[in-house]
């Protein structure tokens, strides 16, 4: 693409006739826009195995707990090097992982099936954390215990 010129994605949804356009000005755009389209596969599939109800029973704070869980598998993983998991790809975590996000902000937006009241008002995103705001690493020793997603002590 050349300095200063845009492209636009368009389309249609589906189930309620909506459509859109997106004005896009850099060509990695394209990438992410086909990451998003495999991430709207999963979700569907997913949701037609599940239903709504599992995310609507706790809300933001189980989508909360899914990722945690989906990151301490991913953590687990890297602190173990390993690269080709048994049982779910890494790619298959990061994919939920995303999925989740775009759920919670649809909890939070009370576009959830289920979930009566928005958490946030749509007007308010929350503010990006500065550096200094966010957690201290805990430190690792042979005398500390922690609890993995599986609540089974470590350590």
């Amino acid at each position: 693409m050349q300095e200063n010129e845009t492209k636009f994605i368009t389309g249609k949804l589906g189930w309620s006739d909506k459509t859109f356009s997106i004005e896009t000005k850099e060509a990695i755009t394209d990438e992410f826009v086909y990451e998003v389209t495999k991430l709207i596969t999963l979700f569907d599939q997913k949701q037609h195995d599940y239903g709504s109800g599992n995310i609507a029973k706790f809300g933001e704070v189980g989508v909360l707990v899914r990722v945690s869980d989906k990151i301490e598998r991913l953590a687990n993983l890297q602190r173990k090097g390993v690269n080709i998991p048994l049982n779910e790809a890494v790619e298959d975590s990061w994919m939920d992982i995303a999925t989740y996000a775009i759920i919670a902000l649809m909890i939070r937006h009370g576009k959830w099936e289920g979930i009566d009241s928005p958490t946030a008002p749509p007007a308010a995103p929350m503010p990006a954390p500065t550096i200094h705001e966010l957690p201290e690493p805990v430190p690792e020793g042979p005398k500390s215990r922690h609890f993995g997603s599986s609540g089974v002590k470590r350590g």
